[in-house]
C-alpha cells in the first residue's frame, strides 16, 4: 500500500494518536484518506481484477503488503476488513508515527488469530533502527492476543538492513513464502 502521507491508518489519528513532536506537519489527522484508499484497494480495484481473471473470491488468499507508511496501511487494512484479507505482510512498519500510543491503537484492532496471517520486520539502519522498542511491544502483544509465532505470525529483523526498496527487496520472498504457506 502506498507512501502518500494521506494513507496511514485513518482512525487512530482521528481518534488521538498522536505522531511524536516535530512530525505532525507531515501527518494531519484531518487530512487523512486511509479509509477511502482501503475502500477503493477493496470495492474497486480488487473486484475489477477477480472479476476480469474469473476467479472465485471467496475462495482466494488475499494479502496486502506494504512497506514503512505503507506497511502500517497494510495492518491497518487487516483490522478494517479482515473478511476480505487473509494476511497482512507489513515491512518495515512505520511505528515511530505514532510510536506506543499506535502500536496499542493498530495490535487491539486486529482480528483474533485463527484465519489470518501476519507478518512484521524492520531493518536495524537509518529509520528502522527506530522501530525495534515499538516492534517489540507489538511482539508481546500479539504473543497475548493468542497469536503463535512462525505459525500465523511472524516478526524478523535484518541486520544492517535500510529503510528502502533496495533492502525489502533483498528479503521479499519470505514474507510472500509465509504468506503462501499453508498452516
Amino acid at each position: 500500500m502506498g507512501k502518500d502521507p494521506r494513507s496511514p491508518p485513518q482512525d487512530p489519528f482521528q481518534q488521538g494518536v498522536l505522531p511524536p513532536a516535530g512530525t505532525s506537519a507531515e501527518l494531519k489527522a484531518d487530512e487523512l484518506m486511509g479509509n477511502s484508499y482501503l475502500e477503493q484497494i477493496t470495492d474497486s480495484i480488487a473486484p475489477t481484477i477477480i472479476n476480469e481473471l474469473e476467479l472465485d473470491s471467496a475462495n482466494l488468499n488475499k494479502a496486502v503488503i506494504g512497506s514503512s507508511m505503507g506497511g502500517l496501511a497494510s495492518l491497518y487494512a487487516l483490522t478494517k476488513r479482515p473478511d476480505f484479507f487473509t494476511t497482512s505482510l507489513a515491512l518495515s512498519t512505520h511505528w515511530s508515527a505514532g510510536e506506543f500510543a499506535l502500536v496499542e491503537a493498530l495490535v487491539d484492532q486486529l482480528p483474533p488469530p485463527g484465519n489470518h496471517k501476519i507478518w512484521m520486520s524492520h531493518g536495524t539502519r537509518g529509520l528502522d533502527s527506530h522501530y525495534s522498542p515499538f516492534q517489540e511491544r507489538a511482539n508481546e502483544k500479539m504473543k497475548s492476543a493468542g497469536w503463535v509465532l512462525n505459525e500465523n505470525y511472524m516478526t524478523r529483523v535484518y541486520q544492517g538492513a535500510r529503510h528502502n526498496e533496495r533492502a525489502w527487496s533483498r528479503h521479499l520472498d519470505q514474507p510472500i513464502t509465509f504468506w503462501l504457506k499453508e498452516n
